[in-house]
């Protein structure tokens, strides 16, 4: 099978409130109310809903089988540091010539503004795409990230854009690290899991040493000397039923999602990109939903309020 477009990556789950439902005509209602704009020429970021398939004029929501994909886009104007230092100091200078004596502080602070604001129209654009998976039959929210500023920014403006949002990170009974300490202390995986070849482990210490494992058979003595030592898995490869890889993260994230023995068989049928489009995005969700599940299992089950 080509590269999918569809297959995410990195997966950072949340839980939706119980209950939570909404339509895919009504979830595209409100978000549209805060769909993407590029940035003015005085903006430094815009951020907003896109559609999932980057065709204009598709609904913001692209739903398959009750399951929801959403698009989120940010635009920045990239502006380096050095750039306004240099620009300020010429201006400065000029200044200083005009009235004959160096600014103060609030004229430098009002300087440097307007040096900003002048070199703003100027400056590179970036753009960046975040997607959403939301899976409202069994309560799954699914960001494709890690944990950090790109996720907050998506879970911002779905509050925004949704009247009652009620929305937790998806927290179990055994702290992954815990968790994974066993497994390789043990040298074996919970069920349906087998423990992979790529692991890291880092000290508590104030050091932080660390040992990395790639492509390494992590059941040797060499790793439970590390274990005894006092460090500490932060991320380990796994496989379950032969069907998903992925790193399991101290933090609770999946990274590096790969669905294996997809064959060249999936969306065979489809007469075009959209229906290809349509049978990997239902391939994902089903495999990833059964994931979430057997990990929350594995890791003591879902942690009660």
């Amino acid at each position: 099978m080509a590269k999918s477009k569809v297959m995410f990556k990195a997966a950072l789950a949340f839980r939706l409130g119980e209950g939570w439902h909404m339509s895919a005509d009504e979830l595209n209602e409100k978000l549209s109310k805060f769909q993407f704009q590029p940035c003015t020429s005085q903006q430094e970021t815009s951020k907003g809903f896109t559609q999932p398939r980057g065709l204009p004029h598709e609904p913001l929501v692209h739903a398959v089988g009750g399951q929801y994909l959403i698009t989120v886009q940010e635009q920045k104007r990239l502006l380096p540091g050095a750039v306004v230092k240099d620009a300020l100091a010429e201006r400065v200078r000029e200044v200083t010539d005009q009235q004959g004596h160096a600014p103060g502080r609030k004229q430098m602070k009002e300087l440097k503004e307007a040096v900003r604001m002048e070199l703003l129209p100027k400056a590179f654009l970036s753009n960046s795409t975040t997607r959403v998976w939301l899976n409202p039959t069994d309560g799954w929210l699914v960001i494709e990230a890690s944990v950090g500023a790109k996720s907050d920014h998506v879970l911002e403006l779905l509050g925004k854009a949704l009247d009652e949002f009620p929305v937790r990170r998806w927290s179990t009974e055994l702290a992954p690290g815990a968790a994974m300490t066993d497994w390789l202390s043990a040298g074996e995986a919970p069920l349906n899991f087998t423990i992979d070849r790529d692991c890291e482990l880092k000290s508590p210490a104030e050091e932080k040493a660390a040992v990395r494992y790639v492509r390494h058979s992590l059941d040797g003595q060499d790793v439970r000397d590390h274990l005894r030592q006092g460090k500490r898995p932060t991320r380990l490869a796994l496989t379950y039923k032969d069907r998903v890889s992925f790193e399991l993260t101290e933090r609770q994230e999946l990274k590096k999602l790969v669905v294996l023995d997809i064959g060249d068989d999936v969306g065979q049928d489809a007469d075009n990109a959209e229906d290809m489009f349509n049978a990997e995005f239902a391939l994902m969700t089903g495999e990833y939903t059964n994931l979430l599940y057997a990990i929350t299992e594995a890791l003591g089950g879902e942690q009660k309020d």
